[in-house]
């Protein structure tokens, strides 16, 4: 069903474990983007280095944590790789855990800029498509749901 409805909005669907793969330009500047980049045969995220063994630059999403690293290939490519995490909102995710809420804008620079990362803060995209007033209510009102939840729990046990 999401496949359908993605598809009908006229966006590509890429199923989850799928790497998609971009170049800026013919032969060069190849990115590879995944919500999850499995560890070799362990059932676990890849850690950034593992990924640097690829020789490309690689974005992998799932963890909700903004860690982004440049290396250079032999030829003299810039490369990126990193953990972007998703786009939720910050009452859930845990700042002081390493978790980020936000989105990132990727450009390319040429081989020996490469590409370029742009974090935007989750706050910032809200007030960029002028829905601020109103997500802002829906999250308090959300959070707020969430704390009658806990509350209510509470007093129960």
């Amino acid at each position: 069903m999401p496949q359908k409805v993605a598809e009908s909005l006229g966006f590509e669907w890429v199923p989850l474990n799928e790497t998609i793969w971009l170049e800026a330009e013919p032969g060069v500047g190849r990115i590879g983007f995944s919500h999850w980049q499995k560890s070799g045969s362990k059932k676990q995220a890849a850690a950034i280095t593992t990924m640097q063994r690829k020789h490309k630059s690689y974005i992998a999403g799932h963890e909700p944590i903004l860690d982004l690293r440049y290396d250079y290939a032999g030829d003299g490519e810039r490369l990126l790789f990193g953990k972007i995490g998703v786009c939720q909102p910050p009452e859930r995710v845990d700042p002081e855990a390493g978790e980020w809420s936000g989105a990132v804008w990727f450009s390319w620079a040429g081989a020996a800029g490469g590409w370029l990362a742009a974090p935007i803060a989750y706050d910032q995209l809200l007030e960029a498509y002028g829905e601020a007033g109103y997500a802002q209510a829906l999250r308090t009102a959300r959070a707020q749901a969430a704390r009658d939840r806990s509350d209510a729990d509470a007093a129960f046990t």
